[in-house]
């Protein structure tokens, strides 16, 4: 079978969106069940996957290629951020403390910099996303 760059696009961004829809949700109910404390890491978790979804969809419209390995990058960055994000969230409702926080932080961050540098580094012509094609197994 044969899967289009668009197609393979369509289905990072529609993806995204599924993870932003699900912290969110996972969010909601752990907020429901606090017994009305809440944490704004907790509320917010999910703005890392919206904020990864929007800039894809942005670049799926500007028809920019971006490298399979920057969207692995991106999305693994995207995901430790709001993990890290829900697990403060939790650790505050509770009401303690946890130093290796922190460590969700500065690893999301090594990873969105690896990502920014394969974007960078990698072809960012403009291309014709309906014209390339990738072969693909499914």
């Amino acid at each position: 079978m044969i899967l289009f760059t668009s197609d393979i696009n369509k289905k990072g961004i529609v993806s995204g969106m599924v993870w932003t829809f699900g912290i969110m949700l996972f969010g909601a109910i752990y907020e429901h069940f606090s017994f009305g404390v809440y944490s704004g890491y907790m509320i917010y978790a999910f703005v890392p996957m919206l904020i990864e979804t929007a800039f894809l969809m942005v670049m799926y419209e500007k028809k920019k290629f971006i490298s399979s390995t920057a969207k692995m990058f991106l999305r693994c960055a995207s995901i430790t951020a709001s993990i890290g994000c829900a697990a403060a969230g939790i650790v505050e409702i509770y009401g303690t403390e946890n130093r290796m926080l922190k460590y969700y932080a500065i690893a999301a961050g090594i990873l969105y910099l690896i990502a920014l540098g394969h974007i960078i580094t990698s072809n960012t012509e403009e291309r014709h996303l309906s014209d390339t094609s990738v072969q693909s197994d499914i």
